[in-house]
C-alpha cells in the first residue's frame, strides 16, 4: 500500500505567506499606524488654525479688526457689540485651542492674516473625510513641511 505525502505542513507555511503578504500590503496601502498618528496631528494643526481664523473673523465682524497678535487675539474682548448682535458663528470656535502652540500668526492688514505651521504629511483637499471648513485658503493642497496660509478673514 502507498502511503499519501501529508500535504498539512505545506499548507500552513503556504497560508502564513499569503498572511504575511496581506498584512505587508495593508501597511503599504494604508500607511500603518505612523501614518495615522501623522494625519491626526496634522489635522489637529489645522483646526487650530480654522479656530484661530474664526476667533479673528469674529473680531472683525463685531466691529473690530484683526489683532496685532494671538496673544492680543486671547486677551482682547471679542465682541464690541452686545451678544445679541454679534454674528451667528462667534461661538463657532474653540478659545482654548488658540493657546497651543505650533501657529505662528502674522497681522497683514486690518481684515488679512498669516497663519504658518508645520505638517507632518501631505494635505489632498479631494481625499474623502474633510471636515467643515469656511476658509477656502485652508483646503487647498499642500506638501509636507513648513506651510503658511494667507486669510482674508474679513469676508466671513
Amino acid at each position: 500500500m502507498t502511503r499519501r505525502p501529508d500535504l498539512g505542513l505545506a499548507l500552513a507555511g503556504a497560508g502564513l505567506v499569503v498572511i504575511i503578504a496581506a498584512v505587508a500590503a495593508g501597511l503599504v496601502a494604508v500607511g500603518g499606524p505612523g501614518a495615522a498618528r501623522s494625519e491626526k496631528i496634522d489635522a489637529q494643526m489645522m483646526e487650530r488654525m480654522i479656530n484661530v481664523a474664526d476667533a479673528t473673523s469674529c473680531q472683525i465682524a463685531n466691529g473690530g479688526e484683526a489683532p496685532a497678535s494671538l496673544t492680543e487675539l486671547m486677551t482682547k474682548p471679542l465682541a464690541a457689540r452686545p451678544a445679541d448682535e454679534q454674528k451667528a458663528f462667534c461661538p463657532g470656535f474653540d478659545a482654548s485651542l488658540l493657546a497651543k502652540p505650533g501657529i505662528d500668526y502674522e497681522r497683514i492688514d486690518a481684515t488679512h492674516i498669516r497663519l504658518c505651521a508645520d505638517f507632518q504629511r501631505p494635505f489632498d483637499p479631494e481625499r474623502p473625510g474633510d471636515r467643515r471648513n469656511i476658509h477656502e485658503e485652508l483646503r487647498t493642497a499642500r506638501p509636507a513641511g513648513r506651510r503658511c496660509y494667507d486669510l482674508n478673514v474679513g469676508d466671513y
